[in-house]
């Protein structure tokens, strides 16, 4: 829970990188920021709901994975480098 009169993380300089990343995985009517902007109201048809997995998609999904699994290792690995150098 957020203190009284605190900002949320990010505040509103985070919407962009949000809406920028939405847009990358689910693209034109499948958006959620552009459903609720009432398409609907325009008589835009809306084709689709679910993310399209292309191959940009699926790089930047696995990279990502890729680094989740990673980092803890190289943390450990840093921390017993920095241990075996201050034991000296």
């Amino acid at each position: 829970m957020l203190a009284p009169g605190r900002p949320a993380a990010g505040g509103p300089l985070a919407f962009p990188i949000v809406y920028g990343i939405t847009g990358f995985f689910f693209p034109g009517t499948r958006n959620p920021f552009e459903r609720m902007a009432a398409w609907k109201l325009a008589s835009y048809t809306p084709s689709g709901t679910g993310p399209v997995p292309g191959p940009a998609q699926l790089a930047v999904l696995s990279a990502t994975g890729a680094i989740i699994v990673a980092a803890p290792f190289v943390v450990r690995r840093r921390r017993a480098a920095a241990r075996s150098c201050g034991q000296r």
